[in-house]
């Protein structure tokens, strides 16, 4: 898959479920290397504040992993804004993608109703309250 086609099934995914989460909860991209499917409802994040490169986090199911604190939510990149075709988080994950694509297995639009609280968020950054999968981009 190319870069314009995994942008082109983003944007039709928030388009087709932008009216549904807009105003009281969010759409977002997340990547992460654990298998998921549409419907499945994400668990909380850990986080990882400490960290130099917001990239670098310890491997999922590692001891090091299990120890970092739990969010209030998933974190995933906001992709809502007054145009989301050039909103800066867009643009920062056409921009980051190489980099993106070689440290995660796989790409998912994630939504919530409900936003959580975030107290060090990355650039860019939003947590959703256990959202739902609606597209699994790779």
């Amino acid at each position: 898959m190319t870069k314009a086609e995994m942008i082109t099934k983003i944007m039709e995914t928030y388009a087709r479920y932008e009216d549904d989460y807009y105003y009281v909860g969010g759409i977002g991209i997340r990547f992460e290397n654990k298998d998921r499917e549409i419907g499945e409802i994400c668990e909380d994040s850990k986080d990882n504040s400490e960290r130099e490169d917001e990239r670098s986090f310890p491997e999922f199911g590692t001891d090091e992993y299990e120890l970092l604190p739990t969010l209030d939510g998933t974190s995933a990149w906001h992709i809502i804004d007054d145009d989301p075709l050039h909103s800066h988080a867009l643009k920062s994950f056409r921009d980051d993608i190489d980099v993106i694509s070689q440290t995660a297995a796989h790409c998912y639009v994630i939504a919530s109703d409900e936003i959580g609280n975030h107290p060090h968020p990355d650039h860019q950054e939003i947590l959703l309250r256990s959202p739902i999968v609606l597209a699994v981009i790779f």
